[in-house]
């Protein structure tokens, strides 16, 4: 896969950019999972099982 990352415009490179390390992007997809699921590490420490934790990420 080349030019991952860089501008295009109607399918032709407008800017070219560097790849995004596969580190940058585990932390981009992992903050989106965790703000759609409202993830909030506080809240976990005071349940009980984790039938609770199932409960309350539906």
């Amino acid at each position: 896969m080349e030019d991952f990352g860089s501008e295009f415009d109607n399918g032709s490179l407008k800017k070219k950019y560097e790849e995004p390390s596969v580190h940058y992007l585990q932390g981009i997809c992992g903050s989106a999972y965790a703000v759609v699921r409202e993830y909030r590490p506080a809240d976990f420490r005071y349940q009980q099982n984790s039938t609770e934790i199932d409960s309350e990420l539906q």
